[in-house]
């Protein structure tokens, strides 16, 4: 077996904390927006599509059920569409998938939430899903696995260097 050099291990760690802090950061932006959309003023959406969805990570997994969702909207004269149904939205167990399927047919009127600053950013549901959190925590936990990966392999490096 071949064990990898030094600088190779340590450059491998820097990867991995890089992709970990950008992935942290890109989900970060999710739940913030998530939780700030509580407060952003409300206008109206009409459903233009909706379609649910099955999705298989791989053919031995059970499948996810979602929903996806096309919605048109105006603020101050200006028409926007959008997808976003909640920020942190996932697929996940049948049931939840049809309900929410049923409640966005096509036509119907429902309320949306948008950033004054931004209106093309805008949700139908305003806030996160609980397992978001779960993400979140999972996210800054191997994340801080791979920052003392790094320099716990720094100061490692150094002593065996000088000793």
């Amino acid at each position: 077996m071949t064990r990898l050099s030094r600088s190779s291990s340590r450059f491998l760690w820097f990867i991995m904390l890089s992709l970990c802090i950008l992935c942290l950061g890109l989900w970060t932006q999710k739940i913030s927006f998530g939780l700030i959309s509580y407060t952003w003023p409300t206008s109206t959406a009409t459903i233009l599509e909706s379609r649910g969805v099955k999705t298989r990570l791989d053919s031995d997994d059970a499948p996810s059920y979602g929903v996806r969702a096309k919605y048109l909207y105006q603020i101050q004269g200006a028409r926007y569409t959008n997808d976003v149904i909640r920020f942190t939205l996932s697929d996940g167990a049948r049931e939840p998938a049809l309900q929410m399927l049923r409640h966005l047919p096509k036509g119907r009127t429902v309320p949306v939430r948008y950033n004054p600053n931004n209106p093309q950013t805008a949700t139908l549901l305003p806030g996160i899903e609980k397992a978001s959190l779960i993400v979140l925590a999972g996210l800054a936990f191997v994340t801080v696995v791979c920052l003392m990966g790094l320099l716990f392999g720094w100061r490692w490096h150094s002593r065996t260097r000088i000793g």
